[in-house]
């Protein structure tokens, strides 16, 4: 059986989801890239690699971007902190989550010192 008929991102897959909008779409095509790139043997770690992250996101979010990021070969750092920024390539936060009392990193520092701040949202895009 030929298995990239049934894949996600197959365009068997596709036409029969017709209501899928075309960013939803670019979201199921980049599965089958992916699987593809990393398949062939190419030099990627994977969609993150190289990427040292911290996140100062809330927790009840945390663990899910966590193991997104490492599965694509992130280092995730083990919580935000001020002393880490020369060593973070990548800072996701989304205060508008944050519970009051919760760390807040310095967007500005970081950004500083040379970390891309971005939100969480900008891992899938």
């Amino acid at each position: 059986m030929q298995e990239d008929d049934y894949e996600w991102g197959s365009s068997s897959i596709l036409d029969a989801l017709p209501s899928f909008t075309s960013q939803q779409r670019r979201l199921v095509l980049a599965a089958m890239r992916w699987r593809k790139a990393l398949q062939g043997g190419s030099e990627h770690g994977g969609a993150f690699s190289g990427w040292t992250v911290m996140l100062n996101i809330d927790q009840s979010r945390e663990s899910g971007f966590r193991r997104l990021l490492q599965s694509g070969g992130a280092k995730v750092l083990p919580s935000p902190s001020p002393s880490l920024y020369r060593e973070t390539t990548h800072l996701f936060a989304d205060f508008t989550r944050l519970k009051p009392g919760d760390f807040r990193v310095d967007v500005a520092e970081a950004t500083a010192q040379g970390v891309t701040c971005l939100k969480p949202e900008y891992i899938a895009d």
